[in-house]
């Protein structure tokens, strides 16, 4: 019911979106309507076709074809709808298509003149002559009581001559007022001008007894044949609730140049109006997760305020993945949106850090340029380092690039994976350079110095040679500063610090103590 329900509102926009582009935006045949109106109808109304169709496949030896009771309702709907040739065809497989009646029928059928949807006033004045001449024929034939043998074919000899006698048959054979209006105008107004065509629509409607019960439909349709735009576009915005219908009429009238003619010759007017219904529609699709991509191209063509909407949309989206923000940035870089990068960057950064994947935070606050948040990031990273010395996040660390210099955790976490990359691979010098800035920069956080002074005890027992007997003092010092100040400040910090090097400090000052002895006889001895 769903499906069936969609399929009748696609039908009816399609009906509306093509009745409109003949109306109003196909301008150089705007003064010959009755061509395109005849295959206007004939697209949306093919049930005459198909008939004949099931007719003529009917067929067999056994009856003549006009004994199937869709034969004579076939011809008169070809008929109704200017498929003239299809409907001589038709009766041409008449058994009797040599009496009289249905011979001058087909003739008439055969010499009926044909308005080309193209070209200037001179078409329509030769057109009109030659309808004359046919209509009177017609008419002739008629008096002359040629058709007077066969009912259905005097009945669709005075639909040919327009005769107000066919109305009742035209009426009785179409399904909608404006099939019956397509009807009215090939053979009673065949040169109409389009600025009448409101006028007959209304009557057309009268001869339905429409109303009082027009349908959505109805009333657009009308509105259309009436050149009331507004109207339109107003009750498009009633019938098709999610705004598509109306926001693509707007614009087609808009990039027609006929938009402003809605609202009074006034430009800017049209452009807000045109604007307001690509944000209604823009940001309705971008409320939804399966199409919230194409609601942010929809705000692209409605300027600074669609931009200004796309933005918001980009920083509201909880991106659920990596990938999901991924496409968020995706689309922010494209718009060069700098600030929602960020906040997307950031709002990822956070995720992770509920997650307690402090590497993946950090990558993505220093991706967004938060840098209170990625030296927070940093911060935890190095106390959790601080007592697990197998935790890491070197994979994160070489893509820092220059936004370490905005803060001094960073700096120090950075050098700090230098060290210990440079330790791992063997290169003790190097790693024991950047170990000694380290510990004596006072660029590290005080938790983290024992971790400093516990590797520093440990790379002085395997590689003394490494260390000079200065070095190795104002590491010692550092110790002794940070044990005074534990005592005399008592900071959290320090305290905390000092407990992390219980069982450990009379192991590092023997070591160091030893290691500087080591150092001085080997200086000694190079003098």
């Amino acid at each position: 019911m769903e499906t069936l329900h969609l399929s009748s509102i696609f039908f009816s926009l399609e009906l509306i979106f093509h009745l409109a582009e003949i109306l109003n935006l196909d301008h150089s045949q705007t003064s010959h309507m009755v061509p395109k109106l005849q295959e206007w109808i004939q697209y949306y109304f093919n049930e005459s076709s198909d008939l004949a169709d099931s007719v003529i496949k009917s067929r067999d030896d056994k009856s003549p074809v006009e004994c199937n009771p869709d034969f004579w309702p076939a011809v008169t709907g070809l008929i109704m709808t200017a498929q003239c040739k299809e409907a001589r065809r038709l009766l041409g497989l008449h058994s009797k298509k040599e009496t009289p009646a249905i011979r001058t029928l087909r003739q008439l059928l055969h010499s009926k003149p044909e308005l080309q949807s193209s070209g200037g006033a001179s078409v329509a004045i030769n057109f009109s002559v030659q309808w004359e001449a046919w209509l009177k024929e017609v008419r002739n034939q008629l008096i002359s009581g040629v058709f007077s043998t066969n009912q259905h074919c005097l009945e669709l000899a005075e639909l040919l001559a327009g005769d107000n006698k066919a109305e009742k048959l035209v009426y009785e054979n179409s399904e909608t007022w404006y099939k019956f209006l397509v009807t009215y105008v090939s053979y009673w107004k065949p040169t109409v001008e389009s600025f009448r065509l409101g006028e007959i629509a209304r009557k057309s409607m009268e001869r339905f007894g429409m109303d009082s019960q027009m349908k959505a439909v109805d009333k657009i349709l009308l509105a259309l044949f009436e050149s009331d735009l507004y109207q339109v576009i107003e009750s498009l915005q009633e019938f098709a609730e999610s705004g598509w219908a109306s926001l693509h009429m707007t614009d087609l009238l808009y990039h027609a140049g006929l938009l402003s003619n809605v609202v009074g010759q006034d430009n800017k007017i049209a452009e807000n109006l045109r604007t307001d219904l690509i944000i209604q529609f823009g940001t309705l699709l971008a409320a939804n997760d399966c199409v919230w991509r194409t609601g942010l191209s929809y705000l692209d063509f409605a300027g600074s305020q669609g931009v200004g909407h796309i933005n918001l949309i980009l920083q509201s989206r909880g991106p659920k993945s990596a990938k999901d923000a991924e496409i968020l940035l995706y689309e922010a870089g494209k718009r060069n949106l700098v600030k929602a990068e960020r906040t997307i960057c950031s709002v990822v950064s956070r995720q992770y850090l509920m997650e307690k994947r402090l590497g993946s935070a950090l990558m993505w606050a220093i991706k967004g340029e938060n840098h209170s948040l990625a030296s927070s990031v940093a911060e935890l990273v190095l106390r959790e380092m601080a007592v697990n010395d197998e935790y890491s996040i070197s994979d994160v660390l070489p893509d820092l690039g220059t936004s370490i210099i905005s803060s001094g955790h960073l700096v120090f976490l950075v050098k700090y994976n230098e060290y210990l990359t440079k330790y791992h691979d063997g290169n003790r010098k190097e790693a024991v350079n950047i170990l000694i800035d380290l510990i004596t920069s006072g660029l590290a956080p005080p938790y983290f110095i024992p971790v400093l002074l516990k590797k520093s005890a440990q790379a002085a027992k395997e590689a003394v040679k490494e260390f000079n007997s200065t070095d190795l003092s104002n590491i010692l010092g550092v110790l002794e500063e940070l044990v005074v100040t534990a005592h005399i400040n008592g900071t959290k910090d320090a305290n905390s610090a000092v407990a992390c090097l219980e069982g450990s400090e009379r192991e590092i000052r023997e070591v160091l103590a030893q290691s500087i002895c080591q150092a001085e006889i080997a200086e000694l001895a190079k003098m």
